[in-house]
């Protein structure tokens, strides 16, 4: 519904999507079943990365979406750019906002940054994002919130506490986590079994 206060729901609709107008907890925009969308401007990109919000956001997403997407969309009248050349720095910082994004992509392998130069730019994106997929049930994308104890991609499988906890042990990605899941039924489990693998060798 806050997205309502920007021009691009009057975009989407004039290009012929049907818009549903919920309040949603996760994501601004949910284009398909897997697919969510966080919009952000410059500004609100730079304010969210140093207050933590983003991450948190991010974090939402990647639990109930299969396919998060944090785009960036810049004001037309200005650079394209999320800083000058001479605010880059050589080495990684807390207090660096290119370093903070990167960072922010280390951590969430399977998030997707997309950037986009106007609204109409954005609008033309969610339509290629949307050909040819099906369409999202509003009822569900309103019933995801932070608290929810289930992930959305798989919630027969996976209990999020432990698995968040999982992809963040050093070696485990995106790749390997299904085998490691698949091989342990808890972390005591996936405890024992990385010690039995090192006392063979």
């Amino acid at each position: 519904m806050r997205e309502f206060r920007s021009e691009l729901p009057s975009l989407l609709h004039r290009r012929g999507l049907d818009i549903e107008p919920v309040t949603l907890e996760v994501g601004d925009y949910i284009l398909t079943p897997d697919t969510c969308v966080e919009r952000k401007s410059v500004s609100d990109l730079i304010g969210s990365l140093q207050s933590g919000r983003l991450y948190t956001q991010c974090l939402s997403m990647t639990r109930y979406y299969r396919k998060p997407v944090l785009l960036i969309e810049f004001d037309p009248a200005k650079p394209f750019s999320l800083m000058a050349r001479s605010d880059f720095c050589s080495e990684i910082s807390s207090n660096d906002i290119s370093s903070k994004l990167t960072l922010l992509t280390l951590h969430f392998p399977r998030l997707r940054i997309l950037w986009c130069p106007s609204p109409h730019a954005t609008a033309e994106l969610f339509l290629d994002l949307k050909q040819g997929r099906p369409q999202p049930d509003a009822s569900a994308a309103q019933a995801v919130t932070a608290e929810s104890d289930v992930l959305g991609e798989s919630a027969d499988l996976y209990n999020p506490g432990p698995y968040d906890f999982l992809m963040k042990m050093p070696g485990v990605n995106a790749k390997n986590s299904r085998a490691l899941i698949q091989n342990a039924a808890s972390l005591a489990d996936l405890a024992q079994l990385i010690n039995s693998v090192q006392q063979r060798i």
